[in-house]
């Protein structure tokens, strides 16, 4: 979720694009999966959006992508996967929180 809100927060409350992963050079899942929509992407990964205009060209293919969305999906899909491993515990205040932890996760907004 923390790679989704590199892109989402940052837009939504300060007005201003998101992408702090690209800057210092990491390709997160947003990123990744925007490679898979977009192959030309992948010289900036490569070279670590270290060429000026790498960081904005490389925002506006996963602004372009499914990639924010995929991301947000897999993360999902590893909290309820979570949920399912806790189930046959037997009920406690430890087995209650990490349950609370996987939907406290998904739902991060900073």
């Amino acid at each position: 979720m923390d790679d989704i809100l590199d892109y989402e927060a940052v837009e939504a409350t300060l007005g201003k694009p998101g992408g702090a992963d690209l800057q210092l050079g990491l390709a997160t899942g947003p990123a990744l999966y925007a490679w898979e929509e977009h192959p030309e992407l992948g010289p900036l990964i490569e070279r670590k959006f270290e060429k000026e205009g790498d960081v904005e060209l490389a925002r506006s293919y996963v602004r372009r992508s499914s990639g924010v969305e995929r991301t947000r999906d897999l993360a999902l899909a590893y909290a309820k996967q979570a949920r399912e491993v806790l189930k046959p515990l037997p009920d406690s205040d430890a087995k209650g929180a990490l349950e609370a932890l996987t939907e406290r996760v998904v739902k991060r907004t900073s």
